[in-house]
């Protein structure tokens, strides 16, 4: 059962040796199974992304034909066709600006909001000092201490 020949005399020394070629293999296989479930997490990754794009691609479609149909209804409505697709053009030109402009004021306002939690904190880029490291563990841990509760554990039974 040690894997040592019969009559041959089992030492620790031996089976320490045979303890690590175990824990290689073992080691070995993880590694392997682990790069295994990267590659196939990596393959869902770029088909999901290749299946959002062509997504993408048809949703642009349908957006074309809904500004021919938009061009179509103002030419119907008695605008000339050249006035039609300058109306529309300019119009979702407008929407197209206006939707940046908004999310561009998200972006700065979202950044002030970062300065403004790191300037409270200290400054990032200062090195901290022995013991702002400690108080700065200590406040973690009476988050975690908190967290699980007066009798120390996660659950309620005592």
């Amino acid at each position: 059962m040690s894997g040592a020949p019969e009559g041959e005399e089992v030492t620790p020394g031996g089976l320490i040796l045979q303890i690590a070629g175990a824990a290689m293999r073992l080691l070995r296989g993880e590694i392997a199974m682990r790069k295994a479930e990267a590659r196939e997490v990596a393959l869902i990754v770029i088909r999901a992304l290749v299946v959002i794009l062509i997504g993408f691609a048809l949703v642009l479609l349908g957006l074309v034909q809904l500004a021919g149909a938009a061009h179509a209804l103002l030419v119907m409505a008695g605008l000339a066709p050249v006035w039609a697709s300058l109306v529309l053009g300019v119009g979702l030109c407008l929407i197209a600006a206006g939707l940046i402009w908004w999310q561009l004021r998200r972006i700065s306002h979202a950044s002030y909001f970062a300065r403004r939690e790191i300037f409270a904190r200290g400054g990032a880029l200062q090195r901290g000092t022995a013991g702002e490291r400690a108080g700065s563990e200590r406040v973690a841990s009476e988050r975690v201490a908190s967290e699980r509760g007066p009798n120390g554990g996660g659950t309620d039974d005592g």
